[in-house]
């Protein structure tokens, strides 16, 4: 039986952006893991009333995507206590796969599962 993942991804806003369509994306194509989303700037996220990634989403991941580096580098800011301790780590992959368009989200979505299957290995 596979291995079922809790699968985080953190973009700038969390709002019509990457993390959202990534979340909704993977969920229907791959219901055998769980998912969350959530944007990663506490100011920008407060600022459009979206949902910010909290502690709790850092604890019950065990895979961290973010959409850019910039937005891993807030989370370590934020919840750095967490994860350098060794009980804490995740598995982490920064995309890089520039801006997102809401035109081309299902192109997006299938450039992020190959990056992510190249280096997770998480679907066939």
């Amino acid at each position: 039986m596979p291995i079922s993942h809790t699968i985080f991804y953190g973009c700038l806003l969390g709002i019509w952006s990457r993390s959202p369509s990534l979340e909704r994306y993977f969920r229907e194509k791959h219901p055998e893991h769980e998912y969350r989303s959530a944007g990663v700037n506490k100011y920008h996220t407060g600022k459009h009333g979206t949902n910010c990634i909290g502690l709790g989403d850092v604890l019950w991941s065990d895979v961290i995507v973010y959409a850019e580096e910039i937005h891993k580098t807030v989370t370590h800011r934020y919840y750095q206590d967490y994860l350098n301790r060794a009980e804490y780590r995740k598995t982490e992959l920064v995309l890089n796969l520039g801006d997102y368009n809401k035109e081309a989200m299902t192109e997006y979505c299938i450039k992020a599962k190959q990056i992510i299957n190249e280096k997770l290995y998480l679907w066939n």
